[in-house]
């Protein structure tokens, strides 16, 4: 039976998720059009150090000559320079942190536990593992799809490469440690967050924004009198307490691409 209480306060969040999302939205439009600014995502390794060769795919003329000039603009260093000089702001200094704890997040980070919704954290184990079945299940229903179609349009050796690359990521998906992925990440939640909740007091602790990842992140085009590029951050809900190192963490794992990564993306 229907929990009419209950149904309310969820309809409730619901629209206050809804108003909140496009109050965000409202603000990032009219930082755009006021700043004439620009977001970009992912980053990629050339943006970071324009010497280094493109792949083949991204030396290939775009249709859209505004987004070339946005991707040939160095943008990620100023998104870390902007980034240390506001940890830099309040590092190790107590009587700061110590305002930041009281009026803004204690704990800072979107990621951080007491800022998340407990019912996350309880429905981990059975998301992930719901989502390794579907992955799988669609993995082998188009393996059978397009060995049919291979047999029908006499493809044969052409798809057979295919179902081995099909094999292969189906069989990464079978590994118990991706099995397990789900549980191994919930038994270690506390420790992590734990590990993550600096007090003002706290050695390297700072200031961080909480939530550094490629939309709260805005770019101002170069005009006739700058050619700098400066980063315009926004959405600062999560802001807080916590280590620098968390916020730097949250932006790789959001603007960088795996294959710069594999290259050495994070030492840069």
């Amino acid at each position: 039976t229907p929990n009419p209480s209950t149904d309310a306060i969820n309809d409730d969040d619901n629209k206050m998720a809804n108003l909140a999302g496009t109050y965000g939205l409202l603000i990032m439009d009219n930082v755009k059009q006021t700043a004439n600014a620009f977001q970009k995502a992912p980053l990629r390794l050339h943006d970071m150090c324009p010497n280094y060769p493109k792949s083949e795919q991204q030396q290939q003329p775009q249709e859209n000559q505004q987004q070339q000039t946005q991707a040939d603009i160095t943008i990620a260093i100023p998104a870390v320079q902007a980034l240390a000089k506001f940890h830099a702001a309040a590092y190790e200094n107590v009587h700061v942190l110590t305002q930041v704890s009281d009026r803004l997040c204690q704990y800072g980070g979107s990621y951080h536990l007491k800022n998340r919704n407990p019912k996350e954290l309880n429905g981990l184990v059975n998301a992930w593992e719901g989502f390794v079945k579907d992955v799988q299940t669609g993995l082998i229903d188009l393996r059978t799809s397009t060995s049919n179609d291979a047999v029908v349009h006499n493809h044969q050796e052409k798809e057979e490469e295919k179902d081995t690359d099909m094999d292969a990521m189906i069989n990464f998906f079978s590994r118990p440690s991706i099995q397990n992925l789900g549980q191994r990440l919930y038994d270690r939640t506390e420790y992590i967050s734990k590990e993550l909740s600096p007090t003002a007091t706290s050695p390297h602790a700072t200031i961080v924004h909480g939530d550094y990842k490629a939309m709260n992140i805005f770019f101002s085009r170069p005009t006739e009198y700058s050619s700098d590029v400066c980063p315009i951050l926004i959405d600062f809900a999560s802001t807080g307490v916590g280590l620098g190192m968390s916020d730097l963490a949250m932006h790789i794992a959001h603007v960088a691409h795996p294959d710069d990564l594999d290259e050495g993306m994070e030492d840069l």
